[in-house]
């Protein structure tokens, strides 16, 4: 048990600049001068609930990485989203799936992230969201830990299944339904661990059982 409190980011970078073998190491080091935030207000089409359940979380615009993003899911596209962290990437992902699920309730998506932790804490957040805008949705984690009986209700009536590549492989081949709709949408985080050695080819695998899904359902996948 932590009886102390953390440091702080700057006394903690202090501390390691201040170490030789560190100082050796650096090629350069250098302090950028802070930025205004870009942001840019709510597209009119998103729902109402989720804008107030936005102010509820003290969100009054979005930043324009997520705005772009909004709207070029709404048109349509495939999107990546490279930016650091804390920057807000999860709403690129969640405000487009919780507004097509206040389109059409029969709406549902897969999310894909690298780690079981990730995962709830993703899912969390999301369901968040969802309860400060009012939304109802039935959204939980698919993985190894999932007991079998939970595992059935998240593939027949779950609208968004949180999991990871390795276990996606045992919902794709039958994949999940709602009143015998195909899934809705798939946004991997974190490229789904594709950085990691050896990952790559694992996630070019699920990608293409995915691709062959949608289109056995005769879904139209974005360009």
């Amino acid at each position: 048990m932590r009886i102390y409190a953390p440091a702080g980011t700057v006394e903690t970078l202090d501390r390691l600049l201040a170490e030789p073998r560190i100082q050796d190491a650096l090629v350069e080091h250098r302090v950028l001068p802070a930025r205004e935030a870009q942001v840019a207000p709510f597209p009119e089409w998103l729902d109402k609930r989720l804008v107030r359940g936005l102010h509820a979380q003290g969100i009054e615009m979005l930043y324009t990485h997520q705005r772009d993003a909004l709207d070029a899911l709404r048109d349509g596209k495939d999107i990546v989203v490279v930016t650091p962290t804390a920057s807000g990437k999860t709403l690129c992902y969640g405000l487009p799936v919780l507004q097509a699920v206040a389109d059409d309730p029969a709406a549902r998506a897969l999310f894909l992230f690298p780690t079981k932790a990730l995962s709830q804490d993703q899912l969390a957040a999301f369901r968040e969201l969802s309860a400060q805008s009012d939304m109802n949705v039935q959204a939980g984690v698919y993985d190894g830990d999932t007991p079998g009986p939970i595992r059935t209700n998240i593939r027949t009536s779950g609208q968004v299944v949180v999991t990871n590549p390795d276990s996606q492989a045992a919902i794709l081949p039958d994949g999940f339904t709602i009143r015998g709709d195909p899934v809705n949408g798939t946004p991997p985080d974190d490229g789904c661990g594709c950085r990691q050695a050896g990952r790559g080819g694992n996630g070019g695998l699920w990608l293409f059982a995915l691709l062959l899904l949608l289109i056995r359902w005769r879904a139209k996948p974005a360009e």
